[in-house]
């Protein structure tokens, strides 16, 4: 299982993640727990690459681990969601995003997308974005578009279990809930959770319902 962490694409850190990798190893999984460049001294797709060689790591590392058969999961939340969606949604499509970094060795064969900001074209501007982008979305229009997991989807795109606080208001639910709609119209396996009374920081700090349910979903699909 590849896990990234969130923060806006420019904070944080892999320990938040940290925790998340203990509760899949105790459950059979090989946990690989990664960091990103940040912006705004990086900006996007560079966060994207650095995901994409991580993916590419870990498949060169599975005959030393002796799972080179074995399923990929890859577990993100807020911008690491953002990052392990479009990951997902461009590999092996060979668009401008899948080079020089992508491939079809960089789609995991299931995601769990926690607080998922699924279409960035939803934000007009704001600082994180802004530093994440570059700019405006009026100055920037098609990188908005690039940059959204959701513009990206297509049949063959990973089966996805989703989380979601009800009261999300750093990215609202209708990110989640509008990804879920996109999935099912193209009969992509998937599942979504609304985590009632919680926010975007507290579905993540109050999130054991959420991993139980997206346990449940993963053992339903592969076996480990």
């Amino acid at each position: 299982m590849l896990l990234v962490h969130g923060g806006g694409w420019q904070r944080r850190s892999l320990d938040d993640m940290t925790p998340i990798a203990h509760y899949w190893a105790k459950r059979g999984f090989i946990t690989v727990n990664v960091a990103y460049r940040f912006a705004p001294r990086y900006r996007f797709p560079e966060q994207l690459y650095d995901i994409q060689l991580a993916m590419h790591w870990i498949n060169r590392e599975r005959s030393n681990w002796g799972s080179e058969s074995a399923p990929i999961v890859a577990f993100g939340f807020s911008s690491g969601a953002h990052l392990v969606a479009l990951m997902s949604n461009v590999a092996g499509q060979g668009g401008v995003l899948d080079t020089p970094h992508g491939g079809v060795k960089t789609r995991p064969d299931l995601v769990i997308l926690g607080g998922l900001p699924s279409d960035l074209r939803k934000w007009d501007s704001g600082r994180l974005i802004e530093d994440f982008l570059g700019g405006k979305q009026a100055e920037l229009a098609e990188t908005y578009a690039l940059a959204s997991p959701i513009t990206h989807l297509h049949r063959k795109a990973p089966s996805a279990f989703l989380f979601h606080g009800r009261l999300d208001r750093l990215v609202p639910p209708d990110h989640a809930t509008d990804y879920f709609q996109a999935l099912e119209e193209l009969s992509i396996d998937s599942e979504i959770k609304l985590l009632p009374l919680r926010g975007h920081v507290t579905s993540f700090i109050f999130r054991r319902s959420a991993l139980n349910a997206a346990e449940g979903f993963i053992r339903q699909r592969v076996s480990y």
